[in-house]
């Protein structure tokens, strides 16, 4: 089409939200484009009202994507863990998001009295679906595989299993009975319940 090509030879630029052309059956073929997805960040991850949203651009690839190099890996990949304990914006900044218990569902809100031992375990299961499996080179092909790898990896210690809150009731129930997990509801704030264990195994993206 003229028109498409009159648009990249004015320095036209494609802006691709995730993969969708994938779900939309489209191809880019040699055009290269920029990846898109939503940012925790911003006045959108304080309320499921807002409207104004915040996202997260890449150059070079998608964060969620293990498979491929993106501009985010890059750049971590060149800087030290700690590099914000050393500049004082940073530090407010980072206390700043802290104290306001930024989440990514955060209409999941509930807290629960729980009593965890020291030495006790959670496991996070992950949506069907997930970039996490589908977009990655993972060692679990989903949260049953997951449950195994868990019992494997912590022989001998209370886990505590929390589902996705959009997964799969019938997948936790076989998780449950399988491996005998103690089971946190789905409703419960993941922000909340993370700060209650030392250690936690999930199937992150990227």
């Amino acid at each position: 089409d003229k028109r498409i090509t009159k648009f990249f030879s004015l320095g036209g630029q494609v802006w691709v939200k995730g993969y969708a052309e994938i779900s939309w059956g489209l191809k880019l073929g040699g055009v290269h484009s920029i990846r898109l997805e939503n940012s925790i960040f911003g006045r959108s991850s304080q309320s499921i009202d807002e409207k104004i949203f915040s996202y997260i651009s890449d150059y070079s690839g998608i964060y969620f994507d293990g498979r491929s190099k993106s501009d985010l890996e890059c750049i971590l990949s060149n800087i030290s863990s700690d590099f914000w304990r050393k500049d004082s914006f940073l530090v407010s900044f980072v206390k700043s998001l802290l104290d306001r218990n930024i989440q990514k569902y955060k209409d999941i809100t509930k807290e629960i009295s729980l009593c965890v031992a020291q030495d006790d375990v959670l496991l996070v299961g992950q949506v069907h679906g997930d970039a996490a499996v589908t977009q990655t080179l993972s060692l679990v092909g989903s949260n049953f595989e997951l449950a195994a790898l868990a019992v494997q990896k912590f022989p001998n210690k209370k886990i505590f299993y929390k589902p996705h809150p959009y997964g799969s009731r019938e997948e936790t129930i076989k998780i449950i009975e399988k491996y005998g997990f103690a089971e946190i509801s789905p409703d419960v704030s993941f922000n909340f319940i993370l700060k209650k264990f030392k250690s936690v195994m999930v199937n992150t993206s990227g």
